[in-house]
């Protein structure tokens, strides 16, 4: 299009849109036809050509629209050509644009030219009107701004995937047996058959400061500070079969334990 003149009373007025999604939904002001037709275009920049959506008999002059995320509903705003105020609810917009359900509501106000709407809540919006200034017959009617609830709900989300079962916990390892009263102040090894843990209950008495294995020849192959020290067992998987001693290193004493690793 390059010319642009004409009447200013055109079907070609636009003063509403909305944005959901990628695209912007411009409503046309139908001076001539009194209706609106609705148009999609990108929301990106650049030059595009609109797409024609739909179109709807308002008998009137739309001049606002909100889409409320909250409750995924379009109202337009706009008054007929004797002033009387209404606002289009459009529920159920598929994923093509196409409108659902439309409902033309005329709003129990006076004479008044609505020109704009939004939502501030899942059932609240406003509404403003614009002044108008009318020589003959003299009227004057000053700008305003109302509000107006709905009884929209939320959309109900899908129930949520039903959480996998908890794996069982392993039962809890046996306690060791307290040493009896005669075997304290000594150290006490066991293992099961075929298992690489050697374990031990100490006795003893006094502050354990490290424990440290030696072979037959007293080389100390493995040491353990006792900060470092979190049970009382001993992964034997390194070692070779052989004569080793478990040696534990007390404040006042060492004390060490042979023991064969089959």
């Amino acid at each position: 299009q390059t010319d642009f003149s004409g009447g200013a009373n055109s079907d070609w007025d636009a003063e509403a849109m909305i944005v959901i999604g990628e695209y912007i939904i411009l409503f046309t002001k139908q001076w001539q036809s009194n209706g609106t037709v609705a148009y999609r275009i990108p929301k990106t920049p650049g030059d595009h050509q609109a797409v024609l959506l739909e179109s709807y008999d308002s008998n009137g002059l739309i001049t606002g629209a909100t889409y409320n995320r909250l409750s995924e509903v379009v109202f337009l705003s706009g008054y007929s050509q004797q002033l009387f105020p209404f606002v289009v609810r459009i529920e159920n917009i598929t994923d093509t644009f196409a409108f659902g359900t439309v409902e033309r509501i005329t709003l129990p106000l006076s004479f008044m030219q609505i020109e704009g709407i939004t939502y501030s809540s899942v059932n609240r919006y406003y509404l403003s009107s614009e002044r108008f200034v009318n020589a003959s017959p003299p009227v004057t009617l000053e700008s305003q701004l109302f509000v107006f609830t709905t009884n929209d709900m939320l959309p109900v989300d899908p129930p949520p995937e039903p959480e996998p079962e908890p794996e069982p916990e392993p039962e809890p390892e046996p306690e060791p047996e307290p040493i009896p009263e005669e075997q304290q102040g000594d150290i006490l090894l066991f293992s099961t058959l075929g298992s690489p843990i050697l374990s031990y209950q100490n006795g003893m008495s006094g502050t354990l400061f490290g424990r440290a294995i030696f072979d037959s020849t007293g080389r100390r192959v493995q040491y353990t500070p006792a900060i470092d020290i979190s049970n009382n067992d001993i992964d034997l998987s390194t070692l070779t079969k052989a004569v080793y001693y478990l040696t534990f290193y007390f404040d006042q004493q060492v004390v060490s334990k042979p023991f064969i690793k089959q």
